[in-house]
């Protein structure tokens, strides 16, 4: 009787594993796409995938306000794509235009920021066609933030042509008014 026990477990515990692995093969696959961020001091730093198969990293300096972004060349040891923008410019702008709505909010002598990447699709403008990242940063003294998008082109990525240009602003909205602070 232990012996049929013995050898049952094991047959059962077999066949089990061979259903498991047979499903586990038809299972859809569904790939995990992360992104980082960090922040140390005055500088941010976070990736994000521009298309489903590159990504890109994104560099935020708080005293000057310069936001840089730089995609890897598939082919040669270099960055292929960098992009720029200056996020202190777009907050003052951001500013001004909430002050046309009658929102009191003063530039902030010592902007502080936060910095994350998401996703989105965002439709065409023109020529400019976007790549699957926008960078939020938000500014924690005002509330605002500002939603950056990257133009990319995928056949200049594949071709390993160098490409420089300007990260687009789409969005800038103040989230919180609890969050304003006078320095």
């Amino acid at each position: 009787m232990t012996h049929f026990r013995k050898y049952g477990l094991a047959a059962g515990l077999a066949i089990g594993l061979v259903i498991g692995l047979v499903l586990g093969g038809m299972w859809p696959h569904t790939p995990i796409h992360a992104s980082a961020t960090d922040r140390i001091e005055q500088y941010a730093i976070a990736t994000g995938f521009i298309d489903p198969e590159t990504e890109g990293v994104f560099y935020l300096d708080y005293l000057t306000g310069n936001l840089n972004a730089a995609v890897l060349s598939r082919k040669s040891p270099a960055f292929q794509a960098k992009y720029t923008a200056n996020v202190h410019a777009d907050l003052k702008n951001a500013i001004a235009y909430a002050a046309q709505s009658g929102n009191e909010i003063q530039v902030p002598q010592s902007p502080n920021y936060l910095m994350v990447t998401g996703s989105a699709n965002l439709t065409n403008v023109g020529r400019t066609i976007f790549g699957n990242t926008v960078v939020y940063v938000a500014e924690t003294n005002t509330g605002i933030v500002l939603a950056y998008a990257v133009p990319w082109s995928r056949e200049f990525h594949n071709a390993d042509k160098p490409v420089a240009g300007q990260l687009m602003l789409r969005a800038g909205e103040q989230f919180s008014a609890a969050l304003l602070r006078t320095e």
